[in-house]
């Protein structure tokens, strides 16, 4: 049910999946910025997994947008 009410939060298509990808993004960095903060180390391999998480996500973003206007 909650699945449902956030879904029907967000518009549709691109718009939907921006907000998404920042809400994400600023649950990561809160984590990342929490762990810092209680001196818990962060694997450099978790940092470069997280990065190639967001490049994937831009790029399926921009391919999406891209297809949705030709």
């Amino acid at each position: 049910m909650l699945t449902a009410l956030l879904l029907a939060a967000f518009p549709s298509g691109i718009a939907g999946i921006a907000i998404w990808c920042i809400i994400v993004a600023a649950v990561v960095a809160i984590a990342f910025i929490a762990c810092r903060a209680m001196g818990v180390p962060i694997p450099d391999w978790v940092i470069q997994v997280f990065w190639v998480c967001v490049i994937a996500i831009v790029c399926v973003a921009a391919i999406k947008f891209l297809i949705l206007n030709v």
